[in-house]
């Protein structure tokens, strides 16, 4: 059963990410990249989204001091 299909996420594209976290392109990236940051979902060749429950959990975890990923 996939966990996911009974929430109401979404995907949201980078201005809308960039919005949310006030963090710049290149550092979405890079916080990506090294793991610290939810990875996008690729929607085509060329466009990706973030899941924006897991923005919002990174988000969460920043205002709360925690380290993301949250350790379980």
């Amino acid at each position: 059963m996939n966990p996911i299909a009974n929430t109401n996420d979404y995907l949201i594209r980078l201005p809308r990410v960039i919005q949310l976290t006030a963090l710049g392109r290149t550092t979405i990236y890079e916080l990506t990249k090294n793991g610290t940051f939810p990875r996008p979902v690729k929607l085509s060749a060329r466009a990706v989204a973030w899941s924006a429950t897991a923005v919002q959990a990174w988000i969460n975890a920043r205002i709360g001091g925690q380290p993301y990923p949250i350790a379980a």
